[in-house]
């Protein structure tokens, strides 16, 4: 396999005995059988269940002992690594960048209808909640694209970010005209969504001895054209 540059030989030659050993298998879940999961979702106890089982018990508080009507809920766990620091260079030495490890975490696939039960069982836990407002920062300290509003070349990312421009254009006329900020007097030509078509305008046709103009993109616009630049 094709290793990353910045891993050291201790570490490549774990991740290719790791994987020269990896479960052929692995793939294999239940959670793939169409039947299984119906089966799961239907044969789900209700909370109301639950809490009479709890009720029930001889010492309340204490951890549910499984029955034979419970089912077994095949789940998916996925590992994220998070961010691995580039490759020493001269010009990287004063940027800052996140921790090693920075945003590394699980995905857990589920089956329909139990995402409430292991959300609330997982907060409980210690768990804390994060929502897409959270997840676009996190991907802009590693500098990775949001799917789908970074994929600019994509369907899904055009149709998005034309959502979120809407959403925001929407937003700026329901305030009162003295709270607005004030776009065609700062001269900010696209204050909701970045105008790439512009910006490669701008890049393809530089004036002769001169570098190319940039348009006055919005703050947030040349943040995230920055998190995608390669």
């Amino acid at each position: 396999p094709v290793l990353a540059p910045s891993m050291s030989a201790v570490e490549q030659r774990r991740l290719a005995t790791l994987l020269s050993r990896w479960p052929s298998e692995v793939h294999q879940s239940p959670l793939w059988e169409s039947d299984v999961r119906a089966s799961v979702a239907s044969d789900q106890c209700s909370v109301a269940e639950i809490n009479k089982r709890r009720a029930d018990k001889m010492v309340p508080g204490g951890d549910l002992e499984p029955t034979e009507e419970d089912v077994d809920i095949p789940i998916l766990l996925v590992q994220q690594p998070g961010f691995r620091p580039p490759p020493f260079s001269r010009t990287a030495r004063h940027v800052v960048m996140p921790p090693h490890g920075f945003a590394a975490g699980w995905d857990v696939v589920l089956p329909a209808k139990w995402g409430m039960a292991f959300w609330l069982a997982l907060t409980y836990r210690g768990a804390r909640a994060a929502g897409l407002r959270e997840r676009r920062t996190q991907r802009l300290e590693l500098g990775a694209a949001m799917d789908p509003e970074d994929l600019i070349d994509s369907a899904a990312g055009q149709a998005e970010v034309a959502a979120l421009a809407a959403s925001a254009a929407e937003l700026h006329q329901r305030r009162p005209p003295g709270k607005r900020a004030n776009f065609a007097g700062l001269g900010v030509a696209c204050p909701h969504a970045p105008d790439w078509l512009a910006l490669r305008a701008a890049w393809a046709e530089p004036s002769a001895g001169a570098q190319p103009a940039l348009p006055r993109l919005h703050l947030g616009a040349v943040v995230e054209a920055a998190a995608v630049t390669p």
